[in-house]
């Protein structure tokens, strides 16, 4: 037995001030003209007035009355209509009124149909248009199902029954929400809402297939004790700007991006997920919180009226996460985590974080501002030399250029000291310059190389005294790559370098003639003294 029309009013009518902002209930037909491709016009039969007129449905969901006096149209996505239909008519239904219509033959009727399945949720028709192959996941409030349809072509099926709809309000507000919304979309980075369908216990929401989560793919590559290459987390990251782009241009805020949410559509392409939590953006709106702790904007916690822009700092998070492999907020319960993320503390100085590239490094700043004015918007972000892919396409933690300064720090005392800032090392025997901006050592590892510094003064040979040096700066070099501290600048930055950036991070010079590489051997001596300063240390090296 259907479900009757009053319930139907109960359920499809959401708590939500924002949702029902979205729904137009008052009346069914209303007087005006509208300029849009149709996708089929033809005459039907109103078979409640018995009367005939010319009809046309367009492809953004208005359904169009042509009389004699006046043309009329019903925005099909304004509401939530309910389609039913044998091989003779269909029925179009809202929560108060209901049309029935008949076309001239049965061939013209069934293609009404299929294209009203677009706009309207179908009644009593899921098990006939689709068959459900498997289980593929069993949540508190829906399943999700594999299933495919009489043309092999395989979608996604969730399921919510209606009960759990009526009683848990929030799910409710969240499913119809997902719906309203989702029905406008159509990019190629957002997830798309093929069909809606209901019978007298679940409502039945039909997407596009996708491979898995990139969640899924991330904790199997961390698992292999691999990473992700910034060229690929560029292309990730590139195609989820592109759906918040759309998405923004919509007024639809997602207020959930996270990487449980983000889908691997095939090898190359992702798609943005789950609307639960979205919301149309309306002038002098206050939103609620929402969002999952470690990926919320702080304006969001500290309740404060919002934007868009919640989305950016969401996806910085992803970006984040999978550059350098660590959460951006640490915390052994959510309620640590939840005050790490609303007070925004965000360390840039980790070595994680200090091993990314230049661009990298620029493109994360940017986009978790703590403050969402300094947030660019989704579309500057694509502007971007990072997601542009205008940068050295290395492997994480390689250096993105050649030629940089040389600078060491807590080499030779428990207290970290100023930093010392060195030329450029000139090594003949090896004919090679090891260049990085920054090196930070850690307590564990000065522990390392102060022995073998100690080695070094107790007499050791010249050939191996090299060596040691050598491969202790190598391993320092190669852990941790990073970009000067803004507004520190050494003697030869005059000559080489300049801080200024834009958002794409781009430096206003970059080369040099060689011969601002060789410098003169005394700095070699300067460097040594310099340690001994430090540590009481001296370091021999072979010239």
């Amino acid at each position: 037995m259907l479900q009757q029309s009053q319930q139907i009013d109960y359920l499809y009518i959401p708590t939500s001030k924002n949702l029902q902002q979205l729904l137009k209930t008052t009346t069914f037909w209303t007087i005006g003209n509208i300029q849009s491709t149709h996708l089929i016009k033809s005459q039907l039969l109103n078979r409640t007035k018995n009367k005939n007129c010319e009809y046309a449905l367009t492809n953004n969901g208005y359904l169009i009355k042509f009389g004699t006096s006046n043309t009329k149209y019903c925005y099909l996505l304004n509401n939530l209509y309910i389609i039913t239909y044998t091989n003779k008519y269909f029925t179009v239904r809202s929560q108060d009124k209901s049309k029935e219509y008949q076309g001239p033959n049965e061939k013209l009727t069934r293609i009404w149909i299929e294209y009203l399945t677009r706009f309207c949720i179908i009644r009593g028709e899921v098990y006939n248009r689709f068959k459900f192959i498997n289980q593929i996941s069993n949540g508190n409030y829906s399943k999700g199902y594999l299933i495919e349809n009489d043309e092999k072509r395989q979608f996604v099926c969730k399921s919510f029954q209606k009960a759990d709809l009526q009683m848990v309000i929030k799910l409710k507000d969240s499913v119809i929400g997902e719906i309203l919304l989702l029905r406008q979309v159509n990019h190629p980075n957002v997830i798309k809402l093929f069909e809606i369908h209901e019978d007298s216990k679940n409502i039945y929401l039909i997407y596009e297939w996708a491979m898995g989560e990139l969640f899924q793919e991330f904790q199997q590559i961390k698992a292999k004790k691999s990473r992700f290459t910034e060229q690929k987390v560029s292309h990730i990251m590139r195609q989820i700007f592109l759906g918040l782009s759309y998405i923004h241009s919509l007024n639809i805020m997602h207020r959930d991006i996270k990487l449980e949410n983000i889908l691997i559509k095939d090898q190359s392409s992702i798609i943005i997920a789950d609307f639960g939590l979205a919301a149309k953006k309306l002038p002098k709106f206050e939103f609620k919180k929402y969002g999952t702790p470690g990926y919320i904007a702080p304006e969001v916690l500290n309740l404060k009226v919002y934007n868009e822009k919640v989305d950016i700092f969401s996806a910085g998070v992803v970006a984040y996460i999978l550059l350098t492999q660590k959460p951006l907020f640490i915390g052994s319960t959510i309620s640590a985590i939840l005050n790490q993320n609303t007070a925004g503390k965000i360390d840039f100085e980790k070595p994680s974080f200090i091993n990314l590239s230049k661009d990298a490094q620029f493109f994360l700043r940017k986009v978790l501002s703590l403050e969402e004015d300094q947030r660019p918007s989704a579309q500057d972000c694509l502007e971007s030399s990072f997601l542009k892919n205008q940068f050295q396409l290395n492997e994480i933690g390689s250096p993105i250029k050649p030629n940089l300064n040389i600078r060491l720090s807590y080499l030779g005392s428990s207290i970290l000291p100023q930093q010392i800032n060195l030329s450029r090392a000139k090594r003949k025997s090896m004919r090679q310059y090891i260049l990085l901006k920054q090196a930070i050592i850690t307590e564990k590892q000065k522990q390392q190389i102060l022995p073998q510094i100690a080695e070094q003064q107790n007499g050791e040979e010249e050939d191996n005294e090299r060596l040691i040096v050598q491969e202790s700066v190598k391993q320092i070099a190669g852990s941790f790559y990073t970009e000067n501290q803004k507004g520190s600048q050494n003697s030869d930055d005059s000559n080489g370098e300049s801080s200024g950036e834009s958002l794409s991070g781009v430096s206003s010079s970059e080369s040099e003639d060689d011969f601002n590489l060789f410098q003169e051997e005394d700095d070699l001596q300067y460097l040594s003294s310099k340690i001994t300063k430090l540590g009481g240390l001296q370091i021999k090296i072979k010239r």
